[in-house]
């Protein structure tokens, strides 16, 4: 995960079709493609909500405060469509939404659920590269996501 999050697979036959919802590249191969999904705003939302709600603080702080916050973020989900999106809705104008928000969550629930919300919607690419046949049993996690052990655990969760 870094400012976006981008999902790839290597794929041999060009003439599949995924329906808009992930690209299809030429490799630099012969005869050969990968396959991708990418999340705009991965990393950048929770960049962005660390500038908004805890400004001079550092990340380590944050996924600190978010390790003490249950699975699921206390029922606080988060869409991470704050710059539109790719996969699967390619939609420049949808937005990104905080939704179950009660006056018991604290900022650990919001960074939390920003958290799952990106690792959630990186699945929903894997999720469609296995709809369409692709064996995938093992993910290689790069960039700043993967600097921390939560947000490896959470994606693989």
């Amino acid at each position: 995960i870094g400012t976006s999050g981008v999902f790839l697979s290597y794929e041999s036959d060009s003439n599949k079709n995924f329906g808009g919802k992930v690209h299809l590249f030429n490799h630099g191969q012969k005869d050969a493609y990968y396959i991708m999904g990418v999340t705009l705003a991965a990393g950048y939302s929770l960049s962005w909500f660390k500038d908004t709600f805890a400004k001079g603080e550092d990340f380590a702080t944050l996924l600190e405060e978010a390790a003490h916050s249950s699975i699921g973020a206390n029922g606080l989900l988060f869409t991470p469509f704050i710059a539109g999106e790719r996969t699967p809705y390619a939609d420049a104008k949808i937005r990104g939404t905080f939704t179950g928000i009660d006056s018991s969550h604290t900022r650990r629930d919001f960074t939390r659920a920003v958290m799952e919300g990106i690792a959630f919607s990186i699945n929903e690419s894997v999720e469609i590269f296995r709809n369409y046949g692709k064996n995938i049993d093992t993910v290689i996690s790069i960039g700043g996501g993967a600097k921390s052990d939560l947000w490896l655990q959470i994606q693989a969760d």
